[in-house]
């Protein structure tokens, strides 16, 4: 059985255990991972949450209880669902959706067919796409990716939706830089008030440090925003390496003389391929920021 057979036998499983309609569909992730996924609709709300078949699959494989796995299904459909039909009409007015369109860093070779169907802004080896933040029901929150026939429906070019996303994502996900030796403290601190008498191991990572936005997702765009990268090769009197971890972080250090630039790119190309899931990948490539230029570049 492969994951499209799957997600028919799913399919044909959850009917027989929930009274609504559900169809089977196939998205195209970052960087051209295809996921499959599962919609179960609601007469009462025009927004179906998306659930996702191949942790599931791998669950099935293990076990080949699929009794377990409608269950599973019908416990996340029923904690992701929204209550009541979702307003679309704010977005279809450009005036109410200016000040949420925030842009978002993407690889740009390895997103090729999504680019197609999406107005970005190139960055280095890197894309700008654009996205609309919502909160929908009182407490869901989300974003709505733009596409071209987006910027026709307002009646707006694509340096206008830039020019929103540059002044917008800052202030809608601040830039967060921390020490890396910061977090490795709060990871091995241990719990209890007398925690800070207790000897515990902090593994040394001197100089380096992480650049991603308050909300630790989708965080790598912090590398374009004016401030970070020039308050810290200001406080370092140096120019930064830029190690680009995932779509949701980077790492920051100091530029030495005599650093080992291949090697620093070979070693982001191993946990690339390595540590991450594929669609969480950035860039196999590394930057320096040259602090009296305000600058990036490839290395």
């Amino acid at each position: 059985m492969n994951i499209k057979d799957f997600a028919e036998t799913v399919q044909n499983a959850l009917k027989t255990v929930l009274d609504k309609e559900s169809q089977i569909t196939e998205i195209l992730k970052l960087n051209g991972i295809r996921r499959y996924g599962i919609l179960i609709r609601d007469p009462d709300s025009n927004a179906y949450p998306t659930i996702y078949l191949e942790p599931l699959f791998e669950q099935f494989k293990e076990t080949g209880d699929m009794a377990a796995i409608t269950d599973r299904i019908i416990q996340e459909y029923h904690s992701g669902r929204l209550t009541k039909s979702f307003d679309t009409e704010w977005f279809k007015d450009f005036n109410q959706v200016r000040e949420k369109i925030f842009y978002r860093l993407i690889n740009y070779e390895a997103n090729q067919e999504m680019l197609e169907r999406m107005p970005y802004s190139r960055y280095l080896d890197l894309a700008k796409t654009y996205c609309v933040q919502y909160q929908a029901d009182g407490m869901h929150h989300g974003h709505i990716c733009i596409y071209n026939n987006h910027l026709e429906m307002w009646g707006i070019t694509q340096e206008q939706l830039a020019c929103a996303a540059e002044y917008n994502t800052p202030l809608l996900f601040p830039s967060c830089l921390r020490s890396m030796e910061d977090i490795l403290l709060e990871q091995f601190q241990p719990p209890g008030p007398t925690a800070e008498d207790q000897s515990f191991p902090i593994p040394e990572a001197p100089g380096l440090y992480v650049l991603t936005n308050k909300t630790r997702t989708h965080g790598a765009e912090a590398i374009c925003y004016d401030g970070p990268l020039r308050d810290f090769t200001a406080k370092i009197g140096k120019d930064a390496i830029i190690l680009p971890c995932s779509i949701h972080e980077t790492l920051l250090l100091a530029l030495e003389s005599g650093e080992n630039l291949e090697y620093l790119k070979e070693t982001v190309h191993t946990v690339n391929r390595t540590q991450l899931d594929p669609s969480d990948r950035l860039s196999d490539n590394i930057y320096i920021y040259r602090r009296n230029t305000g600058q990036t570049e490839i290395v």
